[in-house]
């Protein structure tokens, strides 16, 4: 059981694992399938109100200098509503039950590890939510919700009902949004994790997505309140598979945190160089008398591995 108050930070490289692609493969995915005049891609976006952005989104975000739909949005508000439809049909796409579940041969899938740990010593599904567990994830896929739903599920015996009632105890704030809601949640009638997606699941799927401009506040936003609440109440604060971004890192608000906390995050495959300039971000954010609390992982350690070496989870 984890027994400090404990904040997961979620970047891309935190669902790599599962399936999903990070910000530079999105945004290549998206274009090789928009180039196809006849993909089920651009049907689904001809045939659902996108009809005369498509060619002028398609070539504007071909040619903008950069690798990623969510900066390009930033900066091109007019196209938001088809870039959240290219963001949710993409990445529906890559629900998978199974990959949560499968052998993981290449030992770098981390949500058993962190379940494990969460249910030592919890011998009732009531109890579950006795861990000091929070997650701020700034990705859009659902995998951890339904990973944990279902390891519930089958741990404790329970009905979705009663794990739902118990899940929902533990805090999983998606503040850029997120590809709808699952089938137990109470926000809506749900999608099935995994299943084909409708046309008009994809269109809901494609509504749950917020994009946030650079002009927003996010103290006015309510998944960042939230976020800004757990995190100035936690003990420990770790970024897994964070791209580091400095707006997103700003968003966090991270210089307003008082208390004793220590803050870590993971470096998978950085250069040494790049983990310095990691370190001196986030050390940036704070007030000087608390610098020394970041610590910053080795570029060889990918999430599971990070976990399994710090004192992370306890």
């Amino acid at each position: 059981m984890i027994k400090r108050k404990t904040v997961l930070v979620l970047g891309a490289g935190a669902s790599k694992p599962y399936g999903y692609p990070m910000g530079k493969e999105l945004y290549y995915q998206a274009l090789a399938h928009l180039a196809q005049d006849q993909s089920n891609h651009a049907t689904f976006l001809r045939t659902n109100g996108f009809g005369d952005d498509f060619v002028p989104f398609r070539d504007a975000l071909r040619n903008c200098g950069g690798e990623s739909i969510d900066t390009f949005l930033e900066g091109r508000r007019e196209f938001v509503p088809i870039g959240k439809a290219v963001i949710a049909y993409t990445l529906c796409h890559h629900e998978d039950h199974g990959v949560l579940f499968d052998e993981d041969r290449a030992g770098r899938r981390w949500y058993k590890h962190l379940f494990k740990i969460m249910k030592a010593d919890v011998p009732r599904l009531e109890e579950f939510s006795g861990n000091e567990l929070a997650v701020v994830t700034f990705n859009y896929d659902r995998s951890l919700e339904h990973f944990f739903i279902t390891s519930l599920k089958h741990t404790f015996g329970k009905s979705d009902d009663e794990c739902a009632d118990e899940l929902s105890k533990v805090p999983i704030i998606h503040v850029h949004g997120r590809l709808g809601w699952l089938p137990w949640q109470d926000n809506g009638p749900g999608r099935v994790y995994g299943m084909p997606v409708s046309a008009a699941g994809m269109v809901e799927a494609a509504e749950s997505i917020k994009i946030v401009h650079e002009q927003s506040d996010v103290d006015t936003i309510d998944e960042f309140v939230e976020a800004h609440k757990l995190l100035a109440e936690a003990s420990i604060i770790c970024f897994l598979g964070f791209g580091y971004d400095k707006k997103n890192v700003e968003r966090l608000r991270l210089g307003r945190l008082n208390g004793d906390y220590l803050l870590k995050g993971t470096c998978f495959g950085h250069t040494e160089h790049e983990r310095g300039i990691t370190a001196n971000l986030l050390k940036q954010m704070l007030p000087r008398l608390m610098q020394h609390r970041v610590t910053i992982g080795q570029k060889h350690q990918d999430i599971l591995a990070y976990l399994r070496s710090n004192p992370v989870l306890s």
